[in-house]
């Protein structure tokens, strides 16, 4: 439930501009299914295992690609859900 409402937000940052004033109003969150939930649990957990991702600098090539990977990954799970998910 905490990941749907983070993207619903981050959804509703994206489309708005930078010099945008008004308060920003917590959309709908996404609601995901049981197995979508834990698709998304199976999805991140590499990356919640290796902190060291967030900065690429001292990444050797193998640890680049494993987070590339995973990133890629994570990705395709988001374009995967169905459209009547991501509130727009």
């Amino acid at each position: 439930m905490l990941a749907g409402q983070h993207l619903s937000m981050l959804m509703a940052l994206e489309k708005r501009g930078h010099a945008d004033q008004f308060l920003l109003r917590a959309p709908s969150p996404i609601i995901f299914s049981d197995q979508d939930a834990q698709h998304l649990l199976d999805a991140v957990k590499p990356a919640r295992a290796h902190p060291e991702w967030v900065t690429a600098i001292e990444l050797t090539a193998g640890q680049r690609k494993q987070r590339d990977d995973q990133n890629d990954s994570l990705c395709q799970f988001f374009r995967s859900l169905p459209r009547a998910q991501v509130h727009t």
